[in-house]
């Protein structure tokens, strides 16, 4: 983005009018002067901006909302650490080569948050998510304690879905019959398929690229980075071993797959915990750390970042499908493939 500079009258031989300045690209917006005259310039020599501490507790943050624009939805996600808000000011200085007073001016610049998704923030930002009522179908099948014939999946201030492998009730002798028999696990897959008979999801515009496992409890990733296969630095080229990304049929998803082979290893051979694993959404695989969240209720809790900046949802078949079912052979299954050993 191109700014054009203002002309400074005390060079007469160039016009600064001419030239420009190179931005990033972004939301420029003039801010109430007199709001920041009032609170930040006339506090000079003030117990407010004594510390940043105190002018932390003087000035608690700024509030940014999105409103609705001629009956259109709108999203926008913003990069809270390139954000900053610069006060222009002018004030009286002694110049000590002519001896007398002029008029000078000077920038402030005053940033919002530090850090990044990977190493952190400095610093407190939150996000208002407000989602509209879910169709009664689908609110009466969350939080059921049942196992689920249909799976719902929502970015945002969404929806996300519990799993737990070898419970009472749901096979939890195969890893006994595993040990027993030292049977050597190959691969272990989750497969999730895509409820296209659902309303709404015959022809879904944009479906979510990929699924993110983890461990509920740690709020860690079930893949390991060091044993993972990457080919590129993008979405689709790395954690190659660990999947999850959606596969299509004439532009529509059709399955994800999960690989947990190492989680199974780990409960099987190492005798790990068998944890409940949280399933949600991703558009970036790389976001991995938690947040708290104030949910509905009061409820605090700690999420997954990456399922919150994403509008995008889907349904997938569930386990507690009925064998009458004509999905039956599509519902939620643990797919593992092993080698009898001698």
């Amino acid at each position: 983005m191109l700014i054009q500079n203002d002309d400074d009258e005390t060079t007469v031989d160039v016009d600064e009018s001419l030239t420009f300045s190179k931005l990033a690209p972004g939301i420029r917006v003039s801010l109430n002067e007199e709001f920041f005259q009032n609170n930040i310039l006339n506090k000079e020599g003030s117990s407010e901006l004594l510390s940043q501490a105190n002018f932390s507790e003087f000035l608690r943050g700024i509030h940014l909302s999105l409103i609705e624009s001629m009956n259109q939805d709108v999203l926008l996600l913003l990069d809270l650490t390139q954000a900053n808000i610069t006060i222009t000011y002018s004030y009286s200085a002694y110049n000590t080569t002519d001896g007398i007073e002029e008029e000078r001016e000077s920038t402030f610049v005053l940033g919002l948050l530090a850090g990044s998704g990977t190493a952190g923030f400095a610093g407190n930002a939150v996000n208002t998510l407000i989602n509209e009522n879910y169709p009664s179908d689908i609110a009466e099948s969350l939080d059921s304690g049942v196992n689920a014939s249909r799976i719902f999946l929502k970015g945002g201030a969404g929806i996300t879905t519990e799993i737990n492998l070898f419970e009472s009730g749901n096979a939890e002798n195969i890893v006994e019959e595993i040990r027993s028999n030292n049977w050597i696990i190959n691969e272990a897959n989750l497969v999730f398929y895509v409820d296209r008979s659902y309303p709404g999801m015959s022809a879904e515009p944009a479906e979510p690229p990929r699924l993110y496992l983890y461990n509920i409890e740690t709020k860690e990733p079930l893949y390991n980075p060091n044993t993972e296969l990457n080919f590129a630095e993008s979405l689709f080229g790395q954690y190659l071993n660990y999947d999850g990304i959606i596969v299509e049929e004439n532009d529509l998803g059709i399955k994800y797959t999960v690989r947990i082979t190492e989680h199974i290893n780990n409960i099987v051979v190492r005798d790990s915990i068998n944890r409940t694993l949280g399933l949600t959404l991703t558009t970036d695989i790389d976001q991995v750390n938690s947040a708290s969240a104030m949910l509905a209720g009061g409820k605090e809790e700690d999420i997954p970042i990456t399922s919150t900046i994403t509008p995008l949802g889907t349904v997938f078949f569930g386990s507690g499908l009925e064998e009458t079912d004509p999905n039956y052979d599509k519902r939620l299954k643990l797919e593992i493939s092993y080698t009898k050993s001698e």
